[in-house]
């Protein structure tokens, strides 16, 4: 979101979860409303899957691993695409900026300017955090360390606030947040030295993800729209990969396959792509998707396939998706319409999608393949995990380069 009048209105209309009340008597359909919540996909039992408690997590192992970071590294040496102009575009972020100061404050309150200083401090971390792990540039490395070093000293409290919206602050916060100290924490340079974050720094760090972050994504939030779900899941999977706790990674796995909620995959997505904000917008809908994405890339990092849960559910999800952003027509069940709200807006974590299903998988998914190839380079979203996907999710042939080996190891 490039503006913050646009981001503030954008954060009110994902907090409310309420249908539309009668207005002077008139009753209006329930989907009219900006803040619907539509009905779920039927949904069905999934096997059960979960990461033993003896298996050691994979660090990093986040949305990136240490392979893949030397493999864009070596990339961007050959000064090749998309890479090169995806490295640029992070670079002219203005959240990698190296004056960025943390705004973080004690306690955030889901309903004042204080949530937005939250998400662009975590946005911030990520993509300092980022920059140094791919260019090796000391500076960014230690513009992450500040900025994390803010929250763990600083940050006490998300409130709670009305409606629960305190959960999904902690839900679109919390997943950056810690990708950015799983990279200063683990990733290596070529010549085997670290990001330098003390380890005591880290440690309270962690600490203040437990205390702070951890509490309010229990239990999710299922009677909501499933955005709301998707995004606590993907940040609980990635607290519990830097913070090591096998319980709390379980916890979001087992919701993310047989959640109550609406944002359990087979509730979130019908069997034929239409999720359960289709008849909402297509901005929520993009960004339930892109978490549940982000929950299946975590979880491939840590030995386990939630790719191919339901029979490939969410690339069918994302494929419906970007057929109706392309224009075309789509399937639609029910008496509840698509909404047009949102379509002609792209939101990341297509190239996270594109890599898996089409580079690595050989499925057919020719409208995802052309939204990437629109949108590239994929940039950043204050709300959405995925980010600068091009650059850091993307492992196909280059554009400028002679054919070689380069599939995702």
């Amino acid at each position: 979101m490039k503006s913050s009048t646009l981001y503030c209105l954008t954060l009110s209309a994902c907090f409310a979860s309420v249908c539309l009340a009668q207005t002077e008597g008139v009753k209006k359909p329930a989907y009219l409303d900006t803040n619907y919540t539509g009905p779920a996909a039927p949904g069905e039992p999934l096997p059960a899957l979960e990461l033993p408690a003896n298996q050691a997590f994979v660090h990093p192992g986040i949305l990136h691993t240490q392979a893949e970071l030397d493999q864009i590294r070596k990339h961007l040496a050959a000064g090749e695409e998309p890479w090169t102009s995806a490295l640029k575009a992070l670079q002219a972020s203005e959240y990698t900026a190296l004056d960025y100061q943390p705004k973080i404050t004690p306690v955030i309150n889901p309903h004042d300017k204080t949530v937005g200083y939250l998400m662009k401090d975590a946005t911030a971390a990520y993509g300092h955090a980022l920059l140094w792990s791919l260019t090796g540039n000391k500076a960014h490395a230690d513009k992450a360390i500040q900025i994390l070093d803010a929250a763990g000293s600083k940050l006490q409290a998300i409130e709670i606030g009305r409606q629960d919206q305190g959960k999904v602050t902690a839900g679109f916060t919390g997943g950056k947040y810690a990708s950015a100290a799983e990279l200063l924490a683990h990733y290596r340079q070529p010549d085997g030295s670290s990001a330098g974050w003390p380890q005591e720094s880290a440690e309270k760090f962690r600490q203040m993800l437990v205390a702070v972050f951890y509490p309010r994504l229990q239990g999710f939030k299922p009677e909501f729209n499933g955005n709301w779900d998707a995004s606590m899941m993907a940040t609980m999977m990635a607290i519990s990969v830097f913070c090591n706790r096998h319980d709390m990674f379980n916890e979001a796995l087992a919701y993310y396959l047989n959640g109550k909620g609406n944002g359990s995959l087979t509730h979130y997505i019908h069997p034929h792509g239409q999720n359960q904000e289709s008849g909402r917008d297509q901005i929520h809908g993009q960004m339930g998707l892109a978490a549940l994405a982000a929950c299946s890339e975590i979880a491939k990092n840590q030995g386990i396939d939630l790719y191919s849960a339901a029979g490939n559910r969410l690339a069918t999800g994302y494929e419906y998706m970007a057929k109706y952003l392309a224009g075309q027509d789509v399937k639609v069940l029910g008496e509840v319409p698509i909404s047009p709200k949102g379509r002609g807006e792209f939101r990341p974590g297509y190239e996270l999608i594109y890599q898996h299903y089409v580079v690595e998988k050989g499925l057919d998914l020719p409208y995802v393949r052309e939204t990437i190839q629109k949108h590239r380079p994929e940039g950043v979203d204050l709300i959405i995990l995925p980010s600068w996907g091009t650059l850091t999710s993307y492992f196909g042939q280059p554009a400028t380069a002679p054919s070689s080996s380069t599939s995702k190891p």
